[in-house]
């Protein structure tokens, strides 16, 4: 028996939180780790999406959730691609949020796509230990590796200007995809062959972003909650 402690990346703490729910799965969907519950997606692991540089988890959150969290935390919570006009809400994972936070918000996002008699096997939610190993840059985004960087470099060095600026190529930056998401967003002729994430196309309606007064009585769910 090894006396090597054993340690827990991101990716793994994500499984965790995610398939201790009853008859919780995991498949693989548009290249990224999906979470189902009888065929019903409730969170996807996002990792540099579209160069965005993020590690993240996208949860399909009950009403209000997206714009009190997003509202209140910008640095924490954010409005994800594809899904995101549906209420979906993206969470960061390597910016500090905690994971017995996350654990909550998983659940909750759980509650909002199972069937009652599963919801109602829960339980205490789980407390988690958080990650205690970074992930790789590599892992984040493959353009860190050393094999890309030895080839990078001296491409960055040819497409240097006279006045010794370096110009970056190859690699669309983080605020160019996120523009081409919003674009896709909020441009119905954008989004009519982007497949979508969370299983159903949604309705016309569906870009208008989530009202206040969802948000105020997602807010009061959670101080009730909080009481009892």
């Amino acid at each position: 028996m090894s006396d090597e402690a054993t340690t827990k990346d991101i990716p793994a703490a994500v499984r965790e939180v995610c398939l201790w729910l009853p008859e919780a799965q995991e498949k693989t969907s548009h290249g990224m780790p999906t979470f189902h519950v009888r065929n019903k997606n409730f969170a996807i692991f996002s990792v540099n999406h579209h160069g965005s540089g993020q590690v993240a988890l996208w949860l399909n959150a009950p009403g209000g959730a997206q714009a009190f969290y997003c509202d209140a935390e910008p640095e924490h919570y954010f409005r994800p691609p594809y899904v995101g006009p549906r209420g979906w809400l993206g969470l960061v994972l390597n910016r500090g949020l905690g994971w017995n936070q996350i654990a909550s918000l998983v659940r909750e996002a759980y509650e909002n796509s199972a069937p009652a008699e599963l919801v109602q096997q829960i339980g205490k939610t789980i407390d988690i230990e958080p990650p205690d190993t970074a992930m790789d840059p590599q892992d984040i985004d493959s353009m860190n590796a050393a094999g890309a960087q030895a080839i990078l470099d001296p491409a960055g060095s040819l497409c240097s200007t006279s006045g010794g600026h370096r110009v970056q190529a190859f690699r669309p930056t983080g605020l160019e995809s996120r523009n081409k998401d919003l674009l896709r967003r909020d441009d119905p002729s954008q989004t009519a062959n982007v497949g979508y994430l969370g299983g159903t196309r949604p309705s016309s309606n569906a870009n208008r972003r989530p009202s206040i007064s969802n948000s105020r009585v997602y807010r009061s769910k959670r101080l009730d909650q909080a009481r009892h």
